[in-house]
């Protein structure tokens, strides 16, 4: 053979070769020193230049696999041959030149051949081929350096090979769960355990990792990444098969979930950060969905929050807990279930993707997928308690869109739900509150804008917002009447879910109101309007007031009217001449109208006025508000304010203290230049404040009451004296039983008792005519000296001031004296 080599037989030399070592056969290992003299031909072979000669090298070579390489007889034999030191170093000599060729950038035939031989040698271990020892020697060694030389036009086929194999071998753990091998290959591969996990992941990584160079071609990238997730999710479910194991040790569980959780964090952070996010975020869905949530949800399996985009972002942790009272913050390196790693994680890419326009669509998709499978297969509240937890993170209005997916997804799950899934959510619970700061986020979202945008930026964000915000403020309704429908069964959130919400948007709105108002926010104010007209739509529902002739409860509608005052005051500080503004804020004057009308219990209009009274005085102020709706609205409001103030139940007193609180919106009312206000407010003065004898008007009235009483447009009753014969009495008294008796007063049919006094208040006196009685008793006192017992004089019992008719005329135009006079009059009759 050497001789032939020294010829430039190079070709008949390594056939010759093959010949002798297959002669040699087993013998092959006991005759060391003439294997390794025969060794030193091929050496020189393989690296030849001559692609023919390496050719017939690598055929040669399986000679020398049939001379190494015998598989045992039975399984039980296996473990004894793997060990045996001759086996070992066999297979290291076998696959070193192989190794070598696989690696280089020679010619393609040759690969191509190498490969062959390397599956020959893979046929030839048989079920050797699933030890660990072997995976290492005889399969990682290629596939790393195939996966790591691309899947490139030139070395596909080579990819594919390397490909098929691998997923042979990961699908052997799920034989017969409806994923079949390529039995083409004829490899005998069997279930794989815990321990090749690893190895799978890392043949995957490999694959990732070359994907996302940045010399690979937009196809090449999308078909590795595309084959490295299917691979991944054969691999996941091959996991659950062993997680599933119900003798599986709680360190082994720990250890699976550690591995894959590790695994897709690396691919998370390495592809965002090279800007393929949308592939993490599909390995991040895989674990999600393949892997069982009784596993990913278990509170005894707790994993760190290592992400360092968690930390990353942590600084601004300290003003998040001033804003989410009630909620616990998931901090950097706390103890989570692995369900809410997955969550964090995936939010974090999600996050880091979002202002990314071109990917937006995608992104929006994902979380769309995403937590619809969350809701529905895990604790939906857990599971928005985190997604609040890193919204809050992130406020800003290039963040919305994912709000507006978070809150379809919940939307959908609840209006789906046939547990009852609002019933079980108790007050004050994290996942009531996290319910509350979801609905509140947009008010968060719009204030960081103007903090975060340079001014070059707002006109072009503007725009995006003009079409983002009608659809924040449809899904906020849409989920917030989702909510409220669902709720409005006895359940601890039916009556207080608005007002508990209205604390938080309080809050919120008070915190900015200087930013808001200085900025002339209109996208803020839309948003805030939109949010006062959903409220007051339902915080009466279950209150027993939307019922007319319901009067049994009151209250519990404060905090919502606060948010709907804040509103009208920032509406009113930057009203300008916006159309915007004016359209939204008519729709919240309506909507207070319709609240109003379903108040009637006295408490209830007094605490509407006490919260309203300020912000309603600044628009009924604004003499030259242009719009029309706005106005009607307006005096509509105010229209119905004044009804409920004389209906509502048990009646007012319009006493001088009640007249000194709406001094100031009388003020500009009741000589107001619009008539539909001023004249509505003219008829309330005069059937209420002007039917009272007795006030004490305040300062701020004097001057417009003066005028409008001079105009005789409004009531002012005096201080006067009645006549004495409208209240006096006369006593029949029996001189045998000494016993007084009580005539009635006649008043033209009006009593005159000591508890109703004050209904004589502002009254004309009416003509007083005299009774058949009473004439009789005229004429018994002036025909009769004696009595009918013949005792003298008769007793009078009618005084003659009582039945006077002598001065009728003058009676006729007096008016009534005040009411202390009429009660001392009484007193002294009695």
């Amino acid at each position: 053979m050497n001789e032939l080599l020294n010829k430039g037989l190079k070709v008949q030399s390594v056939k010759a070769w093959e010949w002798f070592i297959r002669l040699l056969g087993p013998y092959a290992i006991k005759n060391r020193h003439v294997v390794n003299d025969m060794l030193k031909i091929l050496e020189q072979t393989f690296s030849d230049y001559n692609p023919q000669v390496q050719l017939a090298s690598q055929i040669a070579w399986e000679g020398l696999i049939d001379s190494l390489i015998h598989p045992p007889v039975s399984s039980e034999t296996c473990s004894s041959v793997i060990k045996s030191d001759g086996f070992t170093k066999g297979l290291k000599l076998i696959m070193t030149p192989l190794i070598g060729i696989i690696s280089s950038k020679g010619d393609m035939s040759v690969r191509y051949s190498c490969l062959n031989t390397w599956r020959y040698l893979l046929r030839k271990l048989g079920s050797l081929i699933n030890s660990p020892s072997v995976i290492k020697q005889a399969l990682e060694p290629i596939f790393e350096a195939v996966f790591q030389t691309g899947a490139e036009s030139e070395s596909m086929s080579l990819w594919n090979f390397c490909i098929e194999i691998f997923e042979n071998f990961i699908l052997a753990k799920t034989r017969g769960m409806g994923y079949d091998l390529n039995d083409h290959l004829t490899l005998r591969w069997l279930p794989w355990d815990l321990n090749m996990l690893g190895f799978h992941i890392k043949m995957i990584d490999i694959l990732i990792s070359e994907a996302a160079k940045s010399t690979v071609k937009t196809e090449t990238r999308s078909l590795i990444c595309d084959t490295s997730l299917r691979l991944f999710k054969f691999i996941l479910k091959g996991v659950q098969v062993e997680l599933a194991n119900q003798s599986r040790k709680y360190d082994e569980t720990m250890l699976i979930l550690k591995t894959v959780l590790s695994f897709v964090k690396k691919i998370a952070e390495d592809l965002t950060s090279k800007a393929w996010d949308c592939t993490s975020l599909l390995f991040l869905e895989a674990v999600i969905t393949d892997l069982q949530p009784s596993i990913l949800g278990c509170p005894l399996y707790k994993v760190a929050v290592d992400l360092g985009y968690i930390n990353l972002v942590q600084y601004v942790k300290e003003g998040r807990h001033r804003r989410l009272r009630g909620i616990s913050s998931i901090t950097y390196m706390d103890m989570v279930s692995p369900v809410v790693y997955l969550t964090l994680l995936h939010f974090s890419v999600v996050f880091q993707s979002a202002l990314d326009v071109l990917k937006v669509e995608f992104i929006i998709e994902r979380v769309d997928k995403y937590l619809s499978f969350l809701f529905s297969s895990y604790d939906t509240w857990e599971t928005l308690h985190v997604v609040i937890d890193i919204l809050y993170e992130h406020p800003g209005s290039s963040f919305l869109n994912i709000w507006v997916a978070t809150s379809k997804g919940l939307k959908n799950h609840i209006d789906g739900s046939n547990d009852n899934l609002l019933l079980k959510l108790e007050k004050d619970s994290f996942g009531y509150l996290s319910l509350c700061y979801l609905l509140s986020y947009p008010l968060v979202a719009l204030r960081r804008l103007k903090e975060s945008t340079e001014i070059s930026e707002l006109s072009i964000i503007s725009s995006q917002m003009n079409l983002e915000l009608a659809c924040v403020i449809e899904v906020w309704r849409s989920l917030y009447s989702s909510v409220k429908v669902t709720s409005q069964a006895e359940c601890a959130m039916k009556n207080s879910f608005p007002e508990d919400l209205s604390v938080i948007l309080n809050g919120f709105f008070d915190e900015n109101f200087s930013i808001y108002s200085s900025d002339q926010d209109l996208d803020f104010l839309s948003l805030c309007g939109g949010i006062v007209e959903q409220i007051l739509i339902t915080s009466l529902q279950g209150n027993g007031n939307e019922d007319n002739s319901n009067y049994r409860r009151s209250g519990g509608f404060s905090n919502s009217l606060d948010f709907a005052a804040r509103f009208m005051q920032l509406a009113w500080t930057i009203r300008g001449t916006s159309v915007s503004i004016y359209l939204v804020t008519s729709r919240v004057f309506s909507e207070l109208t319709r609240f109003v009308g379903q108040l009637h219990l006295k408490q209830d209009i007094l605490l509407f006025m006490e919260i309203i009274s300020s912000p309603l005085l600044l628009w009924l102020s604004h003499e030259d508000i242009q719009d029309k709706s706005t106005i009607q609205q307006l005096q509509l409001l105010w229209i119905k304010t004044l009804n409920n103030l004389q209906s509502c139940w048990p009646p007012l007193i319009f006493d001088s203290s009640f007249l000194k609180l709406q001094a100031p919106l009388l003020e500009k009312t009741l000589d107001h230049p619009v008539p539909t206000i001023s004249e509505p407010t003219i008829t309330f003065w005069n059937s209420t404040f002007g039917e009272n004898i007795k006030l004490d008007y305040p300062q701020s009235l004097h001057h417009i009451l003066d005028k409008l009483a001079r105009e005789g447009r409004v009531n002012l009753h005096k201080k006067k004296s009645l006549p004495l014969e409208k209240c006096q009495s006369r006593l029949v008294t029996s001189k045998q039983n000494r016993v007084s008796k009580r005539v009635e007063f006649v008043e033209g049919g009006m009593n005159c008792l000591e508890e109703n006094a004050r209904e004589l208040l502002g009254l004309k006196r009416k003509r007083l005519e005299l009774t058949e009685h009473q004439k009789e008793v005229r004429r018994a006192q002036q025909g009769r000296g004696m009595d009918c017992s013949g005792h003298g004089p008769g007793i009078r019992t009618y005084t003659s001031v009582d039945f006077s008719q002598g001065n009728e005329e003058s009676q006729d135009s007096q008016e009534l004296r005040n009411t202390e006079s009429i009660l001392e009059l009484l007193r002294n009759t009695h």
